[in-house]
């Protein structure tokens, strides 16, 4: 649970992950380097660097806001990967055998000249190099454009804006899920739906829902177990209040999995309990009894008790940017 433990924290890192050596940067050591640089190169700064920022404090930053959106922007990510094809390509085309290639093609197909006339003369080939890189560029940007409503921005940042939870981050990330499965061929939750979760969107919610009551009401017998552990490693890296429901709604369940990956029987319920008593000692839920962790089935009654206090504490935590979410105005 240590993984997770760190994830959920409310500071997150652009790397998915914080580590225990994470820098967190302060807001206003942001804001310096976005006023200075375009997003995307603020952007390339922190991921290489793995800095980590405080959720909290983004959400009623209204400047950082404005930039922090940006992120999500597929033109501003378009234009970024078009900056950085060109720095790319004019490295490159000082090396003489990608150069001679490109550029004779560029001269001889595109230009419809004599590639040895224009080598001829020093000035027009450095001149015609020039040309061959915004000729790159150019197609470059062309096949981007094209395929815009493919493009997905890098995934570290839907991450951070699905723990930020600005409520038009929310309607980008909604509409981006639209029309794909919630569960993919992998067994997989998939990754949109993953960060709806985390903002509590309803639709997203009852998909859930509805996996999880089947699965319940058969004592595990209705999905493959390993794609079950993976809904309950999904829900245990969101770390937030619906979680934690879905947690408690399935300890009914107490069957017996043969997992490859585990070198004993797998206790679905002794599993659950296990991970919250993990959560009870991260969110500082303190159980008013000392637990065996060899006989915890006795100690049920307790835990159960003990992480509805949890669910009551994360909704609280939760109440600032759920309050603004569009499902809670309509």
């Amino acid at each position: 649970m240590k993984k997770i433990i760190i994830f959920i924290a409310g500071v997150i890192g652009f790397n998915n992950i914080i580590s225990a050596q994470s820098i967190v940067i302060n807001n206003d050591s942001l804001r310096v380097h976005f006023r200075k640089e375009k997003p995307y190169k603020v952007f390339e700064y922190y991921d290489k660097n793995h800095f980590g920022l405080d959720c909290e404090k983004l959400y009623y930053d209204e400047e950082l806001k404005s930039y922090l959106l940006k992120w999500l922007d597929v033109n501003e990510y378009i234009d970024y990967k078009i900056e950085k094809y060109r720095e790319e390509r004019m490295i490159l085309i000082q090396d003489d055998e990608f150069s001679t290639v490109r550029i004779k093609d560029y001269i001889t197909n595109e230009c419809k000249l004599n590639y040895d006339s224009i080598c001829s003369i020093p000035e027009l080939y450095i001149e015609y190099k020039e040309k061959t890189v915004d000729w790159l560029v150019g197609k470059e940007k062309e096949r981007l454009l094209n395929e815009r409503e493919k493009i997905i921005v890098p995934s570290s940042i839907i991450v951070l804006h699905a723990w930020i939870c600005y409520p038009e981050a929310y309607l980008i990330i909604k509409k981006w899920a639209n029309n794909r499965p919630f569960i993919d061929k992998y067994g997989d939750i998939n990754s949109y739906y993953a960060y709806l979760l985390k903002m509590n969107d309803p639709d997203t919610q009852k998909q859930c829902d509805d996996v999880i009551k089947k699965f319940v009401e058969t004592n595990g017998y209705s999905h493959d177990p390993v794609d079950i552990i993976k809904l309950l490693e999904g829900l245990g890296i969101l770390g937030n209040a619906y979680s934690i429901e879905k947690y408690i709604e399935m300890l009914p369940v107490n069957r017996k999995f043969a997992l490859v990956t585990y070198e004993e029987n797998f206790v679905f319920d002794l599993y659950i309990l296990d991970t919250l008593l993990d959560l009870f000692e991260y969110y500082g839920i303190e159980m008013k009894i000392s637990i065996d962790k060899n006989n915890l089935r006795n100690y049920s009654k307790e835990i159960l008790e003990a992480a509805n206090q949890l669910v009551l504490k994360l909704k609280e935590k939760e109440k600032y940017w759920m309050d603004n979410m569009p499902f809670n105005n309509k």
